[in-house]
């Protein structure tokens, strides 16, 4: 894993001002971070990059954080930290 400033994180939450906050306070702390709001978008950026750490609501309109965390496992070893 790379050192903490240098993470690309995977930010999933549905309540957009929740994601809008933590997006600008990683940004700020020097993260990389793509935010997604479901599961589905979650896994379509996730297909398109690489990510060092995944942040996600626990719930999700269409699915869990956990189920997230194990379908992206699936193709990726990417710890994850469940909001």
């Amino acid at each position: 894993m790379k050192e903490l400033s240098e993470c690309r994180i995977l930010l999933v939450d549905d309540h957009r001002d929740t994601a809008v906050a933590l997006e600008k306070l990683l940004q700020r702390r020097g993260h990389t971070v793509a935010t997604a709001h479901d599961m589905q978008s979650a896994l379509e950026v996730a297909g398109r990059d690489e990510f060092d750490l995944l942040i996600s609501d626990v719930g999700l309109p269409d699915g869990s954080g956990l189920e997230l965390l194990n379908r992206l496992r699936a193709t990726a070893e990417i710890p994850g930290i469940a909001i």
